[in-house]
């Protein structure tokens, strides 16, 4: 993947003063998905979560919040990282109030992905926190491995009867494709299909620890690893990725049209780790 030479990440940068939405920088998602293929379709979207958002309210008191944003997977444009660090940064003595503030950010980011963002703010009493339930934890099992590239040929099925299956993992790792920066991540994966043998899927999951990719796009890659090679009935993969400049990104891409399929908001609810 050719990535633009100007992009902010990986770049010495001053922390703005000011509010400026002209810092956030666009990048096409075709960049990334041209590199895989046999892309099957899915939705989902991308949930965001910022720990440093800062502003001063009409009096000049500081206010904090934890701001969660979702950005459509359709969407034509994600927004680089530091470059939405920067621009969250320049609000830290905007005056405004809370709705106002929403409403700023959900329309400059809207405008940069080119697909309608949805906002809320936390704060941090009220930000929820808990393991999804129903998920069976992978990393106790006793493999071994010696590839750590990605590599699908090591997914096997114990049998053609579909089955209802649902795994985690924390032993998630991939790079940065820009830094070379370790990005850490739990992994949850739903399957309604041939059961896998959960220790190719753990060996699977683990070959990524040495590739290169934007979060959002090694869902993407998962995503389409796991289709193409077990053609399921119904499959979501879900990754919420440790946070680095306190910003996380936590990429959802899924078969399923509904979200009314088990995978309610505690699916999505905040783990300890992350």
């Amino acid at each position: 993947m050719k990535l633009p030479t100007d992009i902010p990440l990986g770049k010495d940068h001053d922390y703005p003063e000011d509010y400026s939405p002209a810092i956030l920088y666009p990048v096409p998602r075709q960049l990334g998905r041209s590199t895989l293929t046999d892309v099957p379709e899915f939705i989902g979207f991308d949930r965001w979560t910022g720990f440093e958002l800062s502003w001063l309210n009409p009096k000049g008191k500081p206010e904090v919040s934890i701001i969660e944003i979702d950005v459509p997977a359709d969407s034509p444009n994600i927004v680089e990282s530091k470059s939405l660090k920067l621009y969250l940064n320049g609000f830290n003595f905007f005056r405004t109030e809370r709705s106002a503030l929403i409403q700023i950010i959900e329309r400059d980011l809207a405008e940069k992905v080119g697909a309608r963002v949805a906002i809320k703010l936390y704060s941090a009493e009220d930000y929820p926190i808990q393991e999804p339930k129903g998920f069976e934890l992978l990393d106790s099992l006793d493999v071994c491995i010696d590839e750590y590239q990605v590599n699908p040929d090591v997914l096997q099925i114990h049998a053609d009867k579909s089955v209802q299956q649902h795994y985690k993992t924390h032993l998630f790792r991939s790079l940065c494709p820009v830094t070379s920066q370790p990005d850490w991540a739990s992994v949850y994966v739903s399957v309604n299909g041939p059961e896998i043998v959960k220790e190719s899927l753990l060996k699977y999951l683990i070959s990524f620890r040495r590739h290169q990719g934007f979060h959002e796009l090694c869902v993407e890659h998962i995503y389409s690893d796991l289709f193409n090679r077990f053609k399921p009935d119904a499959l979501s993969v879900f990754a919420r990725f440790t946070r680095r400049g306190g910003l996380d990104i936590n990429p959802y891409r899924t078969s399923v049209k509904s979200m009314n399929n088990g995978e309610g908001s505690q699916f999505f609810s905040r783990t300890a780790r992350q």
